[in-house]
Formats: structure tokens, C-alpha cells, sequence
């Protein structure tokens, strides 16, 4: 069954490709039609790796927390008092600026909103600034900007979320 799923998906991917080139004109407007190489499939398995292996460009700077506020129901959160963290980045080189680097969240695990002991017992609050990394992809399909905190260990939020 595996197989044919894969089969199908795989024609369905070669069949959208193909109409999208012929709406951008293809080979008749004398454009080469591109091979693309599809890697991964649309099982849902859990051992298939999803956007493949991705690279970081590593940017040094600080951040400051701008506000901790109760999170939005509708949004990612640990289930035990949830608040929304956000900070604003600022590079060590004024150069490695970004549109990405004000209003950022803090969150964990898999992009969870903290819970507020989590973020009290770590000693986090409106106004502290920490040494932060703003990682912005190179290469792969994975999260294009990640925001890490090589001071503040949040590896332990699960005793704090449930």
C-alpha cells in the first residue's frame, strides 16, 4: 500500500509540474523545462524526514524582552499557564540587521508558548537582555529563522508545561 501511495503522489507532483509549466509558457515560449528532483513522499511516516538536512548561518547579538503577556488561546501553547515572550534581536553587527529580528516569540519544545513558571523560575522578565544567536537558513526547506538562547537552558519546560 505504501508504494502505491507513494506512486500516486509521486504522478500527482510530476502532473502539477508539468501544468504550471505549461501556464508559464514551458518549452514552447522557449524556456528549457527544469527537472526537479522530488525527494520525500506524502506518507505521513513518522521515520521520513521532512525538509531534508538544512544549514544555519549562525548571527551573534542580544535580546530584549519586550513584553510577557497572557498567550492567545488559539495559539501553540503548554497547557499549564501559557504566556507569549516577546523580544527584539539586535545583531552584534549593526549590518546583520533583518525584518525578522523585532517582535519576535520565545517559545519551546516545538514552538510552544512557555508556561509561567517556566519563565519566572528561569528569572526572565520585561526589560533583560540575553546573548542570543539568530540562525537564518542556507540551505534546505526547514524553518527559514531560529532564535536560540545559549544562556538560558529552557531544555526542562515539560515539568513546567504539564
Amino acid at each position: 500500500m505504501k508504494c502505491v501511495v507513494k506512486t500516486i503522489c509521486g504522478l500527482i507532483l510530476l502532473l502539477m509540474a508539468l501544468l504550471t509549466l505549461g501556464c508559464a509558457g514551458g518549452s514552447e515560449a522557449g524556456n528549457p523545462i527544469p527537472i526537479v528532483p522530488v525527494i520525500g513522499d506524502a506518507t505521513g511516516d513518522d521515520d521520513d524526514i521532512t525538509g531534508g538536512e538544512c544549514t544555519y548561518i549562525q548571527t551573534l547579538g542580544t535580546a530584549e524582552i519586550i513584553s510577557i503577556t497572557p498567550a492567545p488561546a488559539e495559539t501553540y501553547n503548554c497547557p499549564n499557564n501559557p504566556v507569549e515572550v516577546v523580544f527584539d534581536f539586535t545583531p552584534e553587527n549593526p549590518i546583520d540587521e533583518s525584518d525578522n529580528d523585532k517582535g519576535q516569540r520565545m517559545t519551546v519544545g516545538a514552538g510552544m508558548n512557555p508556561s509561567l513558571d517556566l519563565i519566572t523560575a528561569k528569572g526572565i522578565a520585561v526589560g533583560n537582555v540575553y546573548i542570543c544567536i539568530r540562525n537564518d537558513i542556507e540551505t534546505g526547506t526547514c524553518t527559514p529563522w531560529i532564535f536560540t538562547f545559549p544562556n538560558i537552558d529552557l531544555s526542562d519546560y515539560d515539568e513546567y508545561c504539564y
